[in-house]
């Protein structure tokens, strides 16, 4: 077994306790959710523009910037990889929708990490003035 088998498999077991547990399953489903097709940073780029924090302008370039990521990844990259989604031999007692991509590289994680790096050198932090 591999070590990110061995990895997933110690994942699942820690998570099992809250499996089937209406709460928990209406968290974590409304949070993939929310990370499907990046959606989470968008939301976060449109709140940024809302509360004048970046300029529309910034907030387009974040989405086109978080759109290619996401191409690149779930198109590209993932096919080098082809590894099945531990869901695809798990617990059938469970509901789980399939994706259609493989599960490495995380697409969830690959946006989040592109995001926050992008996010700054779109829209760097201001600072506060002293006058």
């Amino acid at each position: 077994m591999s070590a990110i088998e061995s990895f997933d498999k110690w994942g699942d077991a820690q998570l099992e306790r809250l499996r089937g547990n209406p709460v928990a399953d209406t968290v974590f489903q409304a949070a993939s959710d929310l990370g499907d097709f990046s959606g989470i940073w968008h939301l976060v780029s449109v709140g940024r523009t809302i509360t004048r924090r970046s300029s529309p302008r910034e907030s387009l370039a974040m989405a086109a910037l978080i759109g290619a990521e996401s191409l690149v990844v779930n198109q590209g990259v993932k096919r080098l990889f082809g590894r099945i989604r531990p869901t695809e031999a798990g617990d059938p007692r469970f509901p789980v929708r399939r994706p259609s991509t493989s599960s490495f590289p995380s697409g969830h994680a690959s946006s989040a990490f592109f995001a926050d790096g992008s996010a700054v050198t779109v829209s760097p932090p201001r600072r506060w003035s002293s006058s």
